[in-house]
């Protein structure tokens, strides 16, 4: 978690720079992946 002892702080920043919470980013970047994946083979 990058040196964050708080979650709830560490999630608040992340959604201030990134306009999404961690969990979001995290779905967004596998789905990503996913469809990339899918589309290589």
């Amino acid at each position: 978690m990058l040196g964050y002892t708080d979650t709830t702080y560490f999630t608040q920043v992340f959604k201030k720079h990134c306009y999404m919470t961690p969990q979001e980013y995290k779905k967004a970047e596998c789905e990503n992946y996913e469809f990339t994946e899918f589309k290589i083979k």
